[in-house]
């Protein structure tokens, strides 16, 4: 089963909102992952980025969804044991 972290689902709903309308889904975005350089620089260079009021938190979490693999699992980070009912 998939799982994502925490900053990667908020990435994932700051992408919705403020990205995707021009990048389209962030399962099929070209942008999917984009160094953080690149990523920093779309925000200094791109005419179309500059009037983006994103928090350095919110740029934060875009940046790692878009580094997630697209099923939301982290590499490098164990998988959560099952809930125990």
């Amino acid at each position: 089963e998939a799982w994502a972290n925490a900053d990667a689902l908020r990435g994932k709903g700051v992408w919705v909102s403020a990205c995707q309308a021009c990048h389209g889904p962030i399962e099929t975005t070209s942008k999917r992952g984009v160094s953080a350089a690149v990523f920093g620089d779309a925000f200094k260079k791109i005419p179309q980025m500059l009037g983006l009021e994103l928090s350095s938190q919110q740029r934060a979490d875009v940046l790692l969804a878009l580094q997630s693999p697209a099923d939301g699992n982290q590499p490098g980070r164990p998988k959560p044991p099952p809930l125990q009912s």
